[in-house]
């Protein structure tokens, strides 16, 4: 399987419509035969068979379920509704960036002290 991957993969585009069109010959050819087998074949249905009761729409208890019956105590449904709506404050990006940004500079800024702080201290004490 392996080697006939490796084939298929370095083939060349008209080998590809030559595999295609094999292929596609022998599927009529398999349908063909198929479809005359079929033909030839005749189902007498014998009247002492039983016969298969008709189906319906099965009842299912989960298809509708009650609303009391949805929100179970204890999931997050339930603490989402105890819970007041707390309105949302919109802040726009820019603040947003601008108060990030803030905080990077500061840490780098620190971070580049100790840096420095490290670099001019002395390895060896005496």
């Amino acid at each position: 399987m392996e080697a006939w991957m490796k084939a298929l993969a370095c083939a060349s585009y008209d080998y590809m419509k030559l595999m295609v069109a094999e292929l596609q010959r022998q599927l009529d050819e398999a349908q063909a035969d198929a479809a005359e087998a079929a033909a030839q074949v005749t189902i007498t249905p014998l009247d002492g068979e039983p016969k298969v009761p008709p189906r319906g729409q099965r009842y299912n208890p989960f298809n509708k379920m009650n609303e009391a019956d949805t929100k179970v105590q204890g999931s997050r449904h339930h603490k989402e509704n105890l819970r007041p709506e707390l309105p949302r404050k919109q802040t726009p990006f820019r603040d947003i960036h601008a108060a990030y940004g803030r905080a990077i500079l500061a840490d780098r800024s620190a971070w580049r002290a100790r840096l420095s702080k490290q670099r001019d201290a002395t390895l060896i004490q005496f």
